[in-house]
């Protein structure tokens, strides 16, 4: 027959596992950023690791911990081609993009202003990205190197 000592001092051992156990997790989530990305991004890697996509969607939010990050990224939309008459497909190769995250809960990455096809075709061939947090304060705006590009 268990005292009623012992049975307390149970309780309160599993009450204080469950509470450090807990902590642990939001200490964790706390620690991670959560990187948003447009619809017009294509997000192959995050750190050398493969992200995995959906079959009939792309992933566009990921978590990011603190530190440094290298995203393979490619541009990817489609416009109206008035000369033509159709939509035409316009696609970057893959690029790198290097980003330290440091105490932010939320960033969004997106291109510069791509209002149409010409602006698009020049943003294919020179990506420009701008990083915010979640003030809205830019973080990056840059266009990567010609050794940061990566063939598709």
């Amino acid at each position: 027959m268990t005292t009623p000592a012992k049975f307390l001092n149970n309780s309160l051992l599993s009450y204080f596992c469950a509470s450090i156990l807990l902590c642990s997790f939001v200490a964790v989530k706390v620690n991670a950023a959560s990187l948003t990305v447009t619809d017009n991004l294509v997000l192959r890697d995050v750190d050398d690791k493969a992200v995995e996509h959906g079959f009939l969607s792309k992933k566009q939010t990921i978590d990011l911990t603190q530190g440094e990050h290298a995203l393979v990224i490619k541009y990817k939309d489609v416009f109206e081609d008035l000369d033509m008459g159709e939509d035409r497909l316009v696609k970057s190769d893959y690029f790198v993009v290097k980003l330290v995250v440091k105490n932010q809960q939320k960033l969004f990455l997106s291109t510069s202003k791509i209002s149409d096809l010409a602006s698009a075709e020049r943003f294919a061939k020179n990506p420009e990205l701008v990083l915010l947090d979640e003030n809205k304060h830019c973080l990056l705006y840059t266009s990567p190197s010609p050794r940061d590009k990566r063939q598709s």
